[in-house]
């Protein structure tokens, strides 16, 4: 299985409207929108914008999603300060329609989102990995799940628990560097497939792995996937076999 043959790239049509108000600043946010919708588009998008706490100064806005498998992902980008602030859920298609300029500002669906979300500032960095090591869990995680769905001979129920462990395997345990105290962060094979499958990960760049408040947080050159130990902030799983990490 090869990303470009399940993800082929996703080009900027020249006849779109130019996107009004806020879309501008989200239009980097498409390729990824595309992506999840692929997968579900039902999901629920939030938006939380996180603003420059102190002079000179950076703004964000980060758009949060909940994966068919269980994983949160993220991606953050520059937000201009000439608009207000939010923290609102939408829906992906009507916010799809509205960064391509083909239709309005989505009415805010708070209700749609169920889970928590990650804190936005008061992160420690454990460790920077190169891509290679992601790659390379994921790549034996992908052979071992072909292998078992192959090879299946049960029912598909009893397949899918069986798929559903195996993504929930510890595939890395980053620790914290000397002088950092003893933090850990055990990453599932199911945080880490949603990193690579979503492209976060640029060939030849690093990924850094942050905790806060529980939260474990792998963090690419074009997003995040979180994974939290002690509750799981998406929706149920409904992926079945085509969730299936890919070796890339």
């Amino acid at each position: 299985m090869t990303g470009g043959a399940y993800f082929p790239p996703i080009e900027a049509d020249p006849h779109d409207p130019e996107p009004q108000g806020w879309a501008g600043l989200l239009v980097d946010l498409i390729p990824l929108l595309r992506r999840v919708e692929m997968l579900d588009p039902d999901r629920p998008v939030r938006l939380r914008v996180d603003l420059a706490q102190e002079a000179g100064g950076a703004s964000s806005v980060s758009a949060f999603i909940a994966l068919p498998f269980d994983v949160l992902i993220s991606r953050a980008l520059p937000w201009d300060d000439a608009y207000p602030a939010m923290d609102r859920t939408v829906g992906l298609v009507p916010l799809i329609d509205f960064l391509l300029g083909e239709g309005p500002e989505p009415s805010a669906q708070d209700e749609l989102w169920r889970g928590g979300l990650p804190p936005a500032r008061g992160w420690t960095r454990l460790d920077t990995l190169d891509d290679e090591v992601i790659r390379e869990r994921v790549r034996v995680g992908a052979t071992a799940l072909r292998e078992l769905t192959d090879g299946a001979a049960d029912g598909e129920q009893i397949r899918q628990v069986a798929i559903d462990a195996l993504l929930d395997s510890v595939v890395l345990t980053v620790s914290a560097a000397a002088g950092e105290g003893n933090a850990t962060a055990p990453i599932p094979l199911r945080t880490l497939s949603a990193l690579t499958r979503m492209g976060f990960v640029r060939r030849e760049s690093t990924v850094g792995v942050d905790i806060a408040r529980g939260w474990i947080r792998v963090a690419a050159v074009f997003g995040a996937a979180y994974a939290v130990p002690a509750a799981r902030p998406g929706a149920p799983r409904t992926g079945g076999l085509g969730m299936l990490p890919m070796a890339r």
